[in-house]
């Protein structure tokens, strides 16, 4: 991937091409907050103990941070607080046209009032689906050290909790680039709170997350497995369709639909059995 263009002229001279304007502040849509995130020591340190994941022993974040969870350790940082959540904030602002779209075309929200968004940070995605469909009134659900830093919203409410203790009562839950940190045990917990927190008949769970192995472009398989390994820092990973169907279906979602977006993610789209399967 070229960074740069050569500029035709009597000096050599380059110009900013699309994915290096990315990394500059005065664009619209930048991902300056999400590179500067990475760049950050508690983020290159666990690269030093990836023998650790491998070996399954503990996740090379643990083994950097002397067994201390990354969202303990962001909480009692305000500064890391800050451009983390900052950080999500961009990368979402990357996926929520697609992800409305992809919600229009296929009805995601159709017969739902309410939305609980799990790990919904600063409520990007909740207020863009919220504005777009103006019916579904949106709760984000994330931990206090977030949600306590943010002003009032008149369309998107917000609760402090942990997903592994509870998620609130609502028609649908969503979840963005969330599940993707846990390993499939830790997700099986939090899904069976999800599950619990929709009606056994009618409730949807909206997962947006990759699919490592639907189509797309070249570039887009090649990012999704950069973020693969990303997420092997924290005892994570990005997994295919066929990942998904065991997960959900060992979580008591028998029935899903996987919609493509012209992003790196796609919706999973899936409905629980009844609680007493």
């Amino acid at each position: 991937m070229k960074l740069f263009a050569s500029v035709d002229g009597p000096e050599n001279r380059y110009a900013l091409k699309a994915a290096s304007k990315l990394l500059v502040r005065a664009e619209e849509k930048n991902l300056v907050p999400f590179a500067l995130s990475q760049l950050h020591a508690n983020e290159m340190g666990p690269w030093h103990y990836l023998i650790a994941g491998i070996e399954g022993k503990t996740t090379p974040w643990l083994a950097c941070h002397n067994g201390v969870p990354v969202y303990d350790r962001v909480g009692k940082e305000p500064e890391q607080n800050k451009l983390y959540n900052d950080a999500m904030a961009s990368h979402t602002s990357f996926v929520v046209s697609a992800l409305v779209q992809g919600c229009a075309k296929e009805g995601v929200f159709y017969g739902v009032r309410t939305l609980v968004d799990v790990g919904g940070n600063t409520g990007a995605a909740s207020k863009a689906i919220t504005n777009a469909f103006p019916h579904v009134k949106c709760t984000v659900l994330d931990f206090a050290h977030v949600v306590e830093t943010l002003p009032k919203d008149p369309k998107v409410d917000f609760v402090a909790g942990n997903a592994f203790d509870y998620v609130p009562k609502a028609d649908a839950v969503l979840m963005k680039s969330f599940l993707h940190s846990f390993d499939d045990d830790n997700c099986i917990k939090i899904l069976n709170k999800c599950r619990e927190a929709i009606p056994a008949k009618g409730g949807k769970l909206i997962i947006v997350e990759i699919v490592v192995d639907i189509d797309g472009t070249p570039e887009f398989a090649w990012s999704r497995l950069c973020t693969d390994l990303e997420m092997v820092k924290f005892g994570g990973k990005e997994r295919t369709a066929d990942e998904w169907k065991n997960l959900l279906t060992k979580a008591g979602f028998g029935n899903y639909n996987i919609i493509p977006m012209t992003v790196n993610e796609a919706i999973v789209e899936a409905y629980p059995y009844p609680l007493h399967y």
